[in-house]
């Protein structure tokens, strides 16, 4: 087995608010049994990793280490979305490159991260997932110096994750099976996955 990179830290995305689920953390929902972020984390690489989670810390803490939106809430008071937790990550991140990976999406599979790598490797640029039917924005592959450039968006009062994406000139990885990237949004769809 290929040794993790040493210039790349995992982000799993654990922190919002999952509404569509009655307010439960979706990532710690059990799937056969195993919580949706133990699979995700299985198949990411054993290199750092960064859980951004606002609640249940301590069992998020089990996983990686969490990461809050505080640091970015403290200056962008009014920022919301996933692109607060992956900006926090990226404050945490030590190394050249932060992988981004939900973790509600409990059939991601590891060729994800070395092709998401591989590409970053020969551009530089940030990636971005393309499932073949629709673009995955939180399946992303982030230099450290896209750091600015989000915090500018932040600080501009906006959250789409996909214009700031664009703002970043993120370039597309094309995958052929979108069923990897599916996440679960809700109690049904969990039962009857």
């Amino acid at each position: 087995m290929q040794d993790p990179p040493e210039d790349l830290t995992v982000v799993l995305l654990c922190g919002g608010a999952a509404t569509r689920m009655g307010g439960v953390d979706k990532p710690l929902q059990p799937l056969d049994g195993e919580a949706m972020v133990s699979r995700v984390r299985r198949a990411l690489p054993s290199t750092r990793v960064l859980i951004s989670a606002n609640r249940n810390l301590a069992t998020y803490a089990t996983y990686g280490e969490v990461v809050t939106d505080a640091t970015v809430l403290g200056r962008h008071p009014k920022a919301q979305g996933p692109l607060v937790g992956i900006l926090a990550a990226l404050k945490q991140c030590t190394t050249q490159w932060l992988l981004v990976c939900p973790g509600d999406t409990p059939f991601i599979e590891p060729s994800w991260w070395h092709t998401m790598y591989a590409a970053g490797q020969r551009t530089g640029s940030p990636m971005v997932s393309y499932d073949g039917q629709r673009q995955q924005h939180l399946h992303v592959l982030l230099p450290q110096s896209s750091r600015e450039g989000i915090e500018q968006f932040i600080a501009a009062g906006r959250h789409e994750v996909y214009l700031c994406l664009r703002e970043l000139d993120a370039q597309r990885v094309t995958f052929d099976d979108p069923a990897p990237f599916r996440n679960i949004n809700t109690l049904d769809e969990l039962r009857n996955r």
